[in-house]
């Protein structure tokens, strides 16, 4: 106790109640699964972009194209647009039902192979969303995928533009699905969370700032959009928020049966598993077992 007990009892505790209530100790863990959780999915939604960007550099390199996202885009990215709604998440309330979790094990960790592959599979359909649209834009000028080059320095612009615009909209989207891990994203409200809409707020001045404000248009290689540009774009939010939600149980289904194989081969029980092996049990699934969830047929 950190009032009544004694100082012996206060040096050789591993706890002490500031307050003499035990109720604290509730508190205490209640705040600290929620700092937790916000901290995992601050990892997730800011390592979204990054394989957001990743897939610019895969095209670039893959298809022979113009470099679709500058490394000035990158850093307007990274430092700047997304460090208001990243911050504002660690500010998320605690989800309901939070105390009635068990235990978390030890073994787990702020960024795990789940926070990986959720940032992943999302980012990289982020990405791919972007560059479709910078592509477009690129070939009304009669360019086309191989060549490495533009002659119309505007159209590139254009394209450059609707990467950056196109990576942020996906993120707004990411935002809103990475808020709660329990409940329906559309039931939780944006009202729960003031900090979330100043800084998306914040996000989307910066942003047509960057776009629409002569002078920031030759330090980011930006260009201004047509509002028709901008409902497009921003057209991936819903989209992006439901396709995390449909692809979620594959993910964890996957990486149920990752963590048994990784149980398996600590036991040192002799486990082999080769691509003929995953085909076969998934055929099992689909014609004789369609009811079942793929981790029950692998597990």
């Amino acid at each position: 106790m950190g009032i009544t007990g004694t100082d012996v009892a206060r040096e050789s505790a591993d706890m002490i109640l500031m307050d003499d209530n035990f109720a604290s100790i509730v508190n205490g863990i209640e705040e600290g699964r929620s700092v937790f959780d916000n901290l995992q999915k601050f990892n997730v939604y800011v390592f979204t972009h990054n394989w957001a960007e990743l897939a610019t550099f895969i095209a670039f390199v893959l298809l022979q194209t113009p470099l679709p996202l500058a490394i000035v885009g990158i850093l307007l990215i990274d430092l700047v647009l997304d460090i208001p709604p990243s911050l504002a998440l660690t500010l998320e309330p605690p989800e309901p039902g939070i105390m009635e979790r068990p235990p978390r094990k030890k073994e787990n960790r702020l960024f795990n192979i789940k926070s990986l592959a959720r940032s992943g599979y999302i980012g990289l359909f982020i990405g791919s969303f972007a560059l479709v649209w910078c592509f477009y834009a690129w070939s009304q000028t009669g360019w086309s995928i191989g060549q490495p080059s533009m002659t119309d320095y505007t159209a590139y612009l254009k394209g450059t533009t609707m990467v950056i615009v196109g990576i942020m909209a996906g993120q707004l989207g990411m935002l809103i699905a990475t808020r709660t891990n329990i409940k329906s994203t559309f039931s939780v409200s944006l009202r729960h969370n003031k900090w979330l809409l100043i800084a998306i707020l914040i996000e989307l001045l910066i942003l047509f700032s960057v776009v629409y404000i002569p002078f920031f248009s030759p330090v980011f290689n930006t260009i201004s959009l047509q509002p028709l540009d901008w409902i497009f774009l921003y057209s991936i939010v819903p989209e992006n928020t439901s396709c995390l939600r449909q692809l979620s149980p594959f993910i964890a289904s996957f990486l149920l049966f990752q963590e048994k194989l990784s149980y398996l081969r600590k036991k040192k029980y002799h486990y082999s598993l080769n691509l003929s092996n995953v085909i076969t049990r998934l055929f099992y699934l689909l014609l004789h077992k369609p009811e079942k969830k793929i981790s029950q047929v692998f597990l």
